[in-house]
């Protein structure tokens, strides 16, 4: 009899000793699937936040932070649509962009230099995606917002390029074109650093006067320029600046008359032998033909620009 209960106890007990081991694998099977998710969700995070770190910004306009100025060819000034101020720019002292300016000294020839000129700071980046980002607001001070691209363009996370096209609103096409905004773009042209040709495009040439140092490093780095850029150094030289004050200059260059600023022969040669890439109206076309001589003022104050 106790045989026969302890068979029939046995007998009922194996359906309830199936179900637990059924729930036993349904939980492994869930705690794996968890765990999967876990290291799943934890990848995901950690490649958007990668993604994120990479991520470039657009550069909100100029407009809307500060003044600009009057534009060529007006009397209005540059359409402001300034947002509120929602608080200052810090900016240290280093970082303000004060004389005497690299790209206009006559005592010597100073070269573009990006590491020298913008400081190694990321905190400055981090302002400066505020900055164009909008959550600073606008009505700051033209020279405290090129300070602080100064202080953040190494470390932003706008495209730098835009940066610099904005900074280019004080210089290509206005009446009075910003010394302060003119050194920023003659350091970002350095050959050697990122943004060099954003400096060039948006700043050396487009100046309506070009000193001895600003000339000199259009011929330095002519020969290392794309086709465009050659393109569109002799189409400002047509288009902006006071042609006799350039033609002086650049004279002074190729006769050896500035003690500063000698140009070593092969740098001429190699400029003049890509001047079939400039309009004809360059300085480069005229050395083509006169070669470095005294000729090439005349060349360039009467045969070129009195037509």
């Amino acid at each position: 009899m106790n045989q026969s209960m302890s068979q029939k106890r046995e007998h009922n007990q194996q359906p309830l000793r199936l179900e637990n081991r059924m729930n036993e694998r349904t939980a492994h099977t869930q705690m794996r699937q968890l765990l999967w998710l876990l290291i799943f969700f934890a990848f995901s995070v950690s490649g958007k936040n990668a993604a994120l770190a990479q991520q470039r910004y657009q550069a909100m306009s100029l407009r809307f932070l500060t003044e600009l100025p009057e534009r060529d060819g007006t009397n209005v000034p540059f359409a402001s649509e300034q947002k509120p101020n929602k608080g200052e720019l810090k900016v240290s002292n280093e970082a303000r962009i004060t004389p005497p300016f690299a790209n206009d000294r006559t005592d010597q020839y100073v070269s573009p230099d990006f590491n020298s000129f913008f400081p190694d700071d990321p905190a400055g980046g981090k302002q400066l995606d505020a900055l164009f980002g909008g959550s600073l607001g606008g009505h700051h001070r033209p020279e405290d917002v090129l300070a602080a691209i100064r202080q953040g363009l190494r470390h932003t996370q706008v495209y730098q390029s835009q940066v610099l096209a904005q900074v280019g609103g004080f210089v290509w096409g206005v009446k009075e074109q910003n010394p302060q905004a003119i050194e920023l773009l003659y350091h970002a042209s350095d050959t050697r650093g990122p943004v060099s040709y954003d400096g060039m495009y948006y700043g050396l040439t487009v100046l309506k006067n070009r000193p001895s140092n600003v000339v000199r490093t259009l011929i330095n780095n002519y020969d290392s320029f794309t086709g465009e850029l050659k393109h569109r150094i002799g189409w400002g030289l047509e288009t902006y600046g006071n042609t006799a004050q350039f033609a002086a200059e650049l004279d002074k260059l190729l006769l050896g008359a500035d003690p500063v600023a000698g140009i070593e022969p092969d740098t001429l040669k190699s400029w003049s032998s890509s001047a079939e890439l400039l309009p004809p109206a360059s300085m480069a076309a005229i050395l083509q033909v006169n070669g470095p001589s005294a000729g090439v003022s005349r060349a360039l104050s009467t045969r070129v620009y009195d037509v």
